[in-house]
């Protein structure tokens, strides 16, 4: 590896909020595949979030690839944007502006 790109990567702050985003959403697969063990995986809906933390470290990983190797950071985007949508539609989020009632 060239040194010079290797310098580049430890001083890019994108790519380590992008490997703890991937790391933390690997580790949260692992979390939620314990906590629902233990009612044995009772409705169908509860493989929803396993199968999203699955998938989101892998999409993210091609995400990165995108950007860092094939030139494609358009790519980068739009699958960090699905992902992030994805995140929100899955705790129940909605994409609007919280109303706090003090207005």
């Amino acid at each position: 590896m060239d040194t010079n790109r290797f310098q580049s990567w430890r001083r890019d702050p994108l790519l380590w909020v992008e490997l703890f985003a991937l790391g933390n959403l690997a580790f949260l697969a692992l979390d939620i595949f314990v906590a629902h063990s233990e009612n044995g995986f009772l409705r169908r809906e509860e493989y929803l979030p396993l199968y999203f933390s699955l998938a989101s470290p892998v999409l993210l990983l091609v995400a990165l690839a995108a950007r860092e190797f094939w030139g494609r950071p358009k790519w980068w985007s739009i699958i960090g944007a699905v992902v992030g949508r994805g995140c929100g539609a899955g705790s129940g989020t909605r994409w609007e502006p919280c109303r706090w009632g003090w207005d």
